[in-house]
């Protein structure tokens, strides 16, 4: 290991007598989870910890306790990107907030990108739209250097 790890937590937030099927964390798992929750990407808390990828997705398949605490940790991320997004949108920045709220709203399936209208006498209606993919791509680039995570690890974060 080339970073030494600091395990800020002893006492994990989910009890394993809370998940079925759950198994002791080692060491090695413990330390994952701690640098996931206190903000590490994937990538990072694979490093730090000398932890190969296909190691932690074993440890996801396996373990239904290491799983559960993994998912808290997204959700912990998430709190604090949405908190990011909500402060932005008290300074003015509402365009960043729609956009995360739809992202947020897709991740959990509860938008959709379907809409159905209907002109006069129940008809066609005649509408025009203009897609600036370019402000889109902005936007969403806006998001992801708010939470500051960068290139590092698209994947963790579910920008791929």
């Amino acid at each position: 290991m080339a970073d030494q790890v600091l395990i800020p937590i002893r006492e994990l937030p989910i009890g394993i007598d809370s998940v079925p099927g759950g198994k002791p964390l080692d060491e090695s798992q413990h330390a994952m989870i701690c640098c996931l929750i206190a903000g590490c990407t994937l990538k990072e808390a694979l490093a730090k910890c000398g932890t190969y990828p296909n190691t932690h997705y074993h440890w996801l398949k396996t373990n239904p306790y290491y799983e559960a605490l993994v998912e808290y940790s997204w959700e912990v991320v998430h709190d604090s990107l949405f908190s990011i997004v909500v402060e932005r949108a008290r300074d003015g920045d509402n365009k960043l907030l729609i956009e995360a709220l739809k992202y947020v709203g897709n991740q959990l399936g509860k938008t959709t990108s379907r809409m159905e209208l209907s002109g006069p006498a129940g008809g066609p209606l005649q509408i025009q739209a203009d897609y600036n993919e370019e402000r889109v791509i902005t936007m969403t680039q806006e998001l992801k250097h708010s939470f500051d995570a960068g290139d590092e690890d698209e994947e963790a974060l579910g920008w791929v």
